[in-house]
């Protein structure tokens, strides 16, 4: 017997979601042996779903400390932001339904691929931008112990 089943977010690359519309589908449960149909057994509801369709900066430096912005829609709670695996401390007083900030921590390895994941109470956003860890050739610790080119 089944008690729960759950869905949490979606992974895409160069898609841009103009429409939510909301949805219910039908699901196929194996149990190894059998199949089951659950008709109608998911619903997908937008006004339910963070959706983050701005981050700005959409860059920072390597060793943390900057403030980034993020704007969408359906905010609701504190967010838990990270990105390539490092949390991204949310600064409180910021938040609101359509908007919130949150301050870098330093990345001090190279993760196997950038990553960004924004959550509400355990449901993860659509995240429709990037934000990348850069090293600035402006920044003299770029450099290490040699001198910034001139």
């Amino acid at each position: 017997m089944l008690s729960e089943f759950e869905v949490n977010g979606l992974i895409y690359n160069d898609l841009v979601v103009t429409d939510f519309n909301d949805f219910t589908t039908d699901a196929q449960f194996w149990d190894g042996q059998n199949s089951y149909p659950l008709p109608g057994a998911i619903q997908y509801l937008s006004s339910m779903t963070p959706v983050i369709d701005s981050i700005t900066p959409n860059n920072g430096t390597i060793y943390g400390g900057t403030t980034v912005t993020f704007t969408g829609l359906n905010f609701d709670g504190t967010p838990v932001v990270l990105i390539d695996g490092v949390p991204c401390v949310v600064t409180v007083p910021s938040i609101n339904a359509t908007s919130f900030q949150c301050v870098t921590g330093p990345r001090l390895t190279f993760p196997d691929k950038n990553s960004l994941t924004v959550t509400f109470g355990g449901n993860y956003s659509l995240v429709q931008d990037e934000f990348l860890y850069v090293m600035r050739w402006s920044d003299v610790r770029t450099w290490g112990t040699d001198l910034p080119p001139v």
